[in-house]
């Protein structure tokens, strides 16, 4: 028997779905039996689906979204709901911004934008129609968000000017990077309502990014200021080593290890949830390749490196060669494990998601008491250390892995001097993760 229809404007309940790992089906459950077996808890790899029903013009519609715990899923879906209820005050003949933009979004998710055509592309465009332009968080994504009337503006009564202040309110609330891809999705709006004749003028035509906010006033999604050239101090690395070593859940998630060792080598973590254990000699380690998901194919190992040479040689310090030696003792047999030939893999023993180890490096960072850090600050600390030692510039370029000087001076501290010769990866014996 099939779901009574909903009349147009009002909503059904709230539908919950829960999985325990990505490659497991979706399994509809109650909340009340889901807390029982204590699903309600935000565990690495569980996923949660709220779906809610809306009656439309054409019948009802079904609203889904997707967050690691099912109080998130559920404020995400109830927000998309709002927008779709939204919508549908105002004379059906008229669409607003936010149906065109829930336009453009299927259209790119499904890969049918000819402009937007790799994954990257499509990840950066997606997340920032959820972020910044209103429509609300899809699976992994970060659970920020810029509220915003605008989308539910009919688009024939929407103006520059509307979209002019939309854009100084975006930049305002921090997100002064996403503006140029925001106009980019007003853009593909208009041009859909320009087509159905819904309008003869286009609103998005002619708008001017506003300035980006002066160095050193930017902020995070987390709401944490934006330092310029940010590198932890000596006591805060100190700190955020013996975080590392005593916290259980960033263990759990496999991030402690290769945080720790980002502090070592300077490092970019998708670089070292890459590395095999072929990489890993007694006085170096070899930078080859990254772990990423490809459509059709799932998370694989690729060769070559974001920026700079396709592989890098970094030496290890006695610290970084006490944390892989561990490593190595409790490396599992080949046979027992997909994943036993990186150094690090997921908390299941597969081959670790970036997507999820970015996330849990934000969680971890956050609660070591630095919201402003991030793993490039770890990088400037690092070659900071480097540049305080004397490290012939040259050296800390490949080390580093900038493709130029000119690169590599964008981490510098200002106020340090390359002199002498000296090697400044050593440093000092650390603690490291247990």
């Amino acid at each position: 028997m099939g779901r009574p229809s909903i009349p147009r404007g009002e909503t059904g309940e709230l539908r919950y779905q829960v999985r325990q790992a990505p490659t497991e089906p979706w399994r509809a459950v109650l909340l009340d039996d889901a807390r029982k077996k204590g699903w309600t808890r935000a565990r690495v790899g569980r996923a949660w689906r709220v779906l809610q029903s809306v009656g439309t013009t054409d019948g009802s519609r079904v609203v889904s979204r997707i967050a690691p715990t099912h109080s998130e899923a559920a404020d995400a879906t109830r927000a998309a709901v709002q927008v779709l209820v939204d919508s549908l005050s105002v004379d059906p003949k008229a669409p607003t911004l936010g149906s065109m933009l829930e336009w453009v979004r299927a259209r790119i998710d499904a890969g049918d934008d000819p402009n937007v055509t790799s994954p990257r592309s499509r990840g950066q465009y997606l997340a920032v129609l959820a972020t910044w332009c209103g429509l609300g968080p899809q699976e992994g994504e970060r659970t920020h968000h810029y509220r915003t009337d605008i989308i539910t503006t009919p688009i024939a009564d929407l103006t520059p000017g509307d979209l002019q202040d939309e854009l100084v309110a975006i930049a305002a609330a921090g997100g002064a990077s996403a503006m140029r891809h925001v106009r980019a999705m007003w853009r593909k709006s208009t041009a859909r309502a320009l087509a159905l004749r819904l309008i003869v003028v286009d609103p998005a035509s002619g708008l001017t990014l506003p300035p980006a906010p002066p160095r050193g006033t930017k902020v995070y999604a987390n709401g944490a200021p934006r330092f310029v050239d940010n590198a932890l101090t000596p006591e805060q690395e100190k700190d955020l080593r013996e975080f590392l070593a005593s916290d259980d859940r960033a263990k759990t998630e496999g991030i402690a290890d290769p945080l720790a060792l980002a502090l070592e080598t300077g490092a970019r973590i998708s670089e070292l949830i890459s590395i095999r254990w072929d990489d890993v000699s007694d006085e170096t380690l070899t930078l080859a390749g990254q772990i990423v998901r490809i459509k059709g194919e799932g998370l694989q190992w690729r060769a070559g490196l974001k920026t700079g040479p396709e592989t890098r040689v970094v030496p290890l310090t006695k610290g970084a060669r006490t944390l892989l030696d561990r490593r190595r003792a409790r490396r599992p047999e080949e046979s027992e494990a997909a994943g036993s030939w990186l150094v690090f893999t997921s908390p299941r023993g597969m081959r670790p998601d970036p997507d999820n180890m970015a996330a849990a490096v934000r969680r971890a960072l956050d609660r070591a008491g630095l919201p402003w850090a991030t793993v490039h600050t770890l990088r400037r600390t690092v070659e900071n250390r480097l540049i305080s030692s004397g490290t012939d510039p040259r050296l800390i370029e490949r080390v580093m892995g900038h493709t130029s000087v000119t690169a590599h001076r964008a981490y510098w501290n200002r106020g340090l001097d390359p002199v002498g010769a000296l090697s400044g990866l050593e440093g000092s014996t650390h603690v490291q993760p247990e």
